[in-house]
């Protein structure tokens, strides 16, 4: 593996959302605090985002869907999953290989209770998934989509649940991986073209890569303490992005060039995994005109 670098990008406060899209071959992050959504092709652009927004996916007709404290703004569109309160703020999601199941949670914004929820939506439009997260983090999907896996960073808990390949219903959780206090709070997460789970941790310096038995496979050292999001992307998908954070308190101004807290770093990780699926349109046409 070669050296980390970094994406020539502005600080975020709060970078998360890492995602590759492999039509347009854009690489995508959001800086949650500013609601601002940035894009690298190998130039940079970037615009306003909605409020708070976490994490971004694209639709299948190229529209692209925003998640963040009002729930999933498209457009002058907000959809809003049941049960979602003031409280809370959407904080990470995932689409199914088959483009045809999405998966997203929230956190308690104060992310001090357990108030978070998480949801799937289908053919069957939402469905309440699990809830009492302080906050939800990290879902991906295994190569098949057969499994399901997700974060409660606070608990420093992942779980992994089986999805049904034909009705793409959820059986039950089980833990798949515990990281110790050393390691800091698992945070957003990736599938590989091998099949392991990659894990960015706040506080942790550090990725994780853990075998499908959730052994731990190695430790990759960041040299920022809070990485939250990685995608892995480029024309042959052979790179890592990874979104990091400032710590607290800082200003990104006074710190050195060297620093790359708040950076959106890169890395060569020898392997290879897949892009972000578009999610099926027509489950946000099953819902979209009562979310209004």
């Amino acid at each position: 593996m070669g050296a980390v670098t970094h994406i020539p990008a502005p600080r975020c406060a709060l970078g998360e959302g890492a995602a590759y899209d492999a039509e347009t071959g854009e690489l995508t992050w959001v800086d949650i605090p500013a609601s601002r959504a940035f894009g690298w092709t190998g130039s940079l652009s970037a615009g306003d985002a909605a409020r708070e927004t976490a994490f971004t996916f694209r639709l299948t007709d190229g529209r692209r869907v925003e998640g963040g404290a009002q729930g999933l703004a498209l457009g002058r569109q907000t959809l809003i999953p049941p049960g979602l309160t003031e409280a809370e703020a959407l904080n990470d999601g995932a689409v199914h290989p088959s483009g045809r199941l999405l998966i997203i949670g929230s956190r308690d914004r104060a992310e001090s209770a357990p108030k978070g929820h998480a949801w799937s939506l289908s053919d069957r439009g939402w469905e309440l998934l699990d809830q009492s997260f302080t906050c939800f983090n990290g879902p991906a999907f295994s190569l098949a989509g057969d499994w399901l896996y997700y974060t409660d960073s606070t608990e420093r808990l992942i779980f992994r649940r089986p999805v049904d390949p034909l009705t793409l219903r959820l059986g039950e959780a089980s833990v798949f991986a515990r990281t110790t206090p050393d390691a800091g709070f698992p945070d957003g997460a990736a599938i590989d073209d091998e099949n392991h789970l990659w894990s960015a941790h706040w506080d942790g310096a550090r990725l994780t890569r853990y075998r499908p038995d959730g052994a731990i496979d190695r430790v990759i050292p960041l040299p920022v303490g809070r990485a939250t999001s990685l995608a892995f992307f480029g024309p042959a998908r052979d790179q890592i992005a990874v979104t990091t954070a400032l710590p607290d308190g800082v200003d990104p101004n006074t710190l050195p060039e060297a620093d790359l807290s708040g950076r959106l770093l890169m890395l060569s990780p020898g392997v290879t995994g897949p892009a972000r699926p578009r999610l099926d349109a027509g489950l946000i046409a099953l819902i979209g005109d009562k979310d209004v």
